[in-house]
């Protein structure tokens, strides 16, 4: 038996059928946690989905549908595109090791100056490999209802509740350009 943090509750729990069948069908667990935004994330290891207390009762019902679908969309993920996921912070690890060692000895910098350019390019590949990704994961979103608006419209509230804007500079979401 697992037990849930303390702001964790299962997510069909008072909810009612409102998005249950759609995740039931996948055998994916939702869980419901109290935090101070809304969002919804996809935990692709754990096959759960968290979907905060804000974003409940932020959206409609088909609203909420196209949103399990574009984090279900994320839960099926090939391995490799998860494992992948896992390594963007564990290129953190040599990088801040260079740093220490060149700041340490700059005599010996020159592995620094090497092996920078190679972790760079490995933040680049996995930015691009997640950045498809969210775009696959959009397209999945916006498919579930013959009106596309509703997913655009989900993520506008979700912008405005969470008080972010929906481009950010050279960063877009795949959805925001329809709305």
């Amino acid at each position: 038996m697992v037990r849930l943090p303390s702001p964790c509750r299962p997510g069909g729990v008072g909810d009612g059928p409102r998005t249950s069948s759609l995740l039931a069908t996948s055998g994916t667990q939702r869980l419901v946690v109290f935090l101070g935004s809304a969002n919804a994330l996809a935990l692709p290891f754990a096959r759960a989905i968290l979907i905060t207390e804000n974003a409940r009762t932020l959206f409609t019902s088909d609203e909420m549908k196209a949103v399990l679908t574009h984090e279900l969309a994320h839960l099926a993920e090939d391995k490799i595109t998860r494992l992948l996921r896992l390594l963007t912070p564990i290129l953190y690890l040599p990088l801040i090791k260079l740093l220490i060692g060149f700041v340490g000895n700059p005599e010996r910098g020159l592995p620094f100056l090497a092996w920078c350019p190679v972790i760079m390019a490995g933040f680049i590949f996995l930015n691009r490999r997640r950045r498809r990704m969210e775009v696959r994961a959009d397209v999945f979103g916006s498919w579930l209802h013959a009106d596309k608006s509703i997913y655009a419209g989900a993520l506008a509230k979700l912008y405005q509740a969470n008080e972010m804007p929906a481009v950010m500079p050279k960063k877009t979401h795949a959805a925001s350009s329809s709305l």
